[in-house]
Order: C-alpha cells, then sequence, then structure tokens
C-alpha cells in the first residue's frame, strides 16, 4: 500500500579547449551540471501517488518537482498538482537522464517548455499508451527562483548585501492553458 523509491542522478560535464597562444596551452573547465535526489511512490496504495525532486547541480540548490496525482474513479483519469514540466514537448517531458545529448535544443526554451506550478487532467501518459492525452491550467512562471529586494552596497569594499525574497512565484498572473494529444508506437516512452 505504501512505497518510497529513493532515486539520484549526477551529470558531471568537462570541456577542453586548446588555446591557440605562443605557449598552445589546454584550458579545461569541470561543473555538475545536475545532482538530483527523487523521491516517489504512492500512499494507501495505486490510487495516490506523489514525487519530490530536488537538483544540487551548478552550485544552486533549486526544488524541481513535487506533485500529487490522485486517479480519480477506477479507470486512467488522473488529476495532477503541484509543480512539474509542463507536457507540451516531448523532448522536455523525456528526462534529461535519458536524452541522447547532454542538453535539450535551443528550441525546447523559444515554446515556453519548462516547470511551472499547475493542475491538470491526463491518462497514464508517461506509462506508454497507445494514446496520450493532458489538459492543464498553469501559474504562467518557472522554477528558477528570482531576487527581488533590494541590494546595499558598501562603497568602501564593494560588497553588496541583499534583502529580499527568493522566489518563483509570479508576480502578474499569466495564465498557460496546456493541451497535448500523441500517439505512441512500440516502447516509445510518453
Amino acid at each position: 500500500k505504501f512505497l518510497l523509491r529513493i532515486r539520484s542522478r549526477v551529470q558531471p560535464y568537462l570541456t577542453m579547449s586548446r588555446v591557440k597562444t605562443p605557449a598552445a596551452d589546454w584550458l579545461g573547465a569541470f561543473e555538475i551540471r545536475r545532482a538530483r535526489l527523487v523521491f516517489e511512490g504512492n500512499l494507501h496504495g495505486d490510487n495516490l501517488r506523489y514525487k519530490f525532486q530536488t537538483d544540487f547541480g551548478k552550485g544552486d540548490p533549486t526544488l524541481k518537482d513535487y506533485y500529487a496525482d490522485v486517479r480519480l474513479g477506477s479507470g486512467a483519469l488522473w488529476l495532477r498538482a503541484g509543480q512539474y514540466k509542463r507536457p507540451f514537448s516531448r523532448q522536455q517531458i523525456t528526462s534529461s537522464g535519458k536524452l541522447e545529448l547532454v542538453e535539450r535544443g535551443i528550441t525546447d526554451r523559444a515554446f515556453g517548455a519548462g516547470r511551472d506550478i499547475g493542475i491538470a487532467l491526463r491518462n497514464d501518459y508517461e506509462k506508454s499508451v497507445p494514446i496520450e492525452w493532458t489538459v492543464g491550467l498553469y501559474n504562467g512562471g518557472t522554477d528558477r527562483p528570482a531576487v527581488s529586494g533590494d541590494v546595499t552596497v558598501d562603497p568602501m569594499t564593494g560588497e553588496g548585501e541583499v534583502s529580499g525574497t527568493l522566489s518563483n512565484a509570479v508576480a502578474t498572473w499569466k495564465p498557460v492553458l496546456v493541451g497535448r494529444v500523441g500517439i505512441n508506437h512500440g516502447k516509445l516512452k510518453g
């Protein structure tokens, strides 16, 4: 009746470039692009599922996903509420750990893909059903937090102090309605 899965993933990123100077030296850079910790499972059977995912990569801890799924009735109708990926493009809803390349394409952000706070009705589109569908209403924001407040700079040292809040809540609500229908064939993950 109760299930808790704990998963983690680390994606390191190393770049090396040769500088054309008289010394002909190599420059390298290393970073941890993603360091994810995921808690997911279900409560009181399979009709109430949850997921909590945080990322410690790039030295900037962020809360990626936190949502609950509730099965409505005995069929395949689900209600999801919380923060998660808007189900717009297949490239976005595919986990970054399962992409062919390290990063998503530049077109991904051009169409407003990403995580947002919202509520949606859906079938089990993440489980490779033959016909997937979802429709949801979202906040119009992002999972990337922004600082709002004031910065006080010491003129002697040049050091600044930030007073304010760090939040991903939008100042002006710009609702986004997202709908998706797809056809899956074979073992393609929805």
